[in-house]
């Protein structure tokens, strides 16, 4: 693979950035090794092709010559023998061009594959990274305002005081549809293949920091697609 730049400002889009490239790479690499695999088979094929003809051509003159010195026999059976010969060529041809290209679709695939590992591995360690940073950030404001000190961000001591009460809410039982409940929805993006793990992450750190009374729900919106592979529907 070629390097990689990143120029972007979080790990993560330097992540995804990384990943598209990489999948850039795999697809061209892929595609140049198809396209050299099919002139290859053309190759092939025309030779044995050639070769063939030369057979059958052969074996039309012998024939003829057998015919004439009034064997038509003989000649009869120099002809189906050539053309015999001349379909076992065609035929051994034919293989070796198909396992030609077969070989070149399956290395393909194997590109394809390697860079959706590469880039599920990238998007991983940034994940990992920015999740780490949170994490140490939130250690660091707990501290802070444990020991009295200044707060992230602020030109004031943190000063203890009693929590006001807030007032309570009750999230509404979960319905088939996910739009109807109490706040507001966002959207979060994430990775393709990733959404189930980021669900877990979230509904994990929602009940580590005690959450639930401002973050009810987190939703994956999912629907049926009928699409049309090989002549049927899927």
């Amino acid at each position: 693979m070629e390097d990689l730049e990143t120029t972007s400002d979080t790990p993560m889009t330097d992540a995804l950035d990384a990943a598209a490239e990489v999948h850039e790479i795999a697809d061209e690499a892929a595609a140049e090794t198809i396209a050299e695999a099919v002139v290859e088979a053309d190759v092939v094929e025309a030779a044995t092709e050639a070769g063939a003809e030369e057979i059958l051509n052969e074996g039309f003159d012998e024939a003829a010559a057998l015919v004439e010195v009034g064997n038509p026999e003989a000649a009869d059976a120099v002809l189906e023998q050539s053309i015999s010969d001349a379909a076992v060529v065609e035929a051994a041809g034919e293989e070796v061009a198909d396992e030609l290209v077969a070989e070149a679709v399956i290395e393909a695939v194997v590109m394809e594959e390697t860079a959706d590992e590469i880039g599920q591995e990238l998007v991983q360690e940034a994940a990992e990274a920015e999740e780490a940073v949170v994490d140490e950030e939130y250690l660091e404001m707990e501290a802070a305002q444990g020991d009295g000190e200044l707060a992230p961000g602020t030109m004031s001591p943190v000063v203890e005081k009693a929590p006001e009460p807030e007032p309570e809410v009750t999230a509404e039982p979960a319905s088939d549809d996910p739009f109807r409940g109490p706040g507001e929805w966002y959207v979060v993006h994430t990775y393709a293949g990733y959404e189930n793990k980021v669900k877990t992450n979230l509904e994990s750190r929602i009940h580590t920091m005690q959450m639930e009374g401002k973050i009810f729900r987190v939703h994956i919106p999912m629907e049926d697609v009928m699409e049309i592979k090989g002549g049927k529907k899927q």
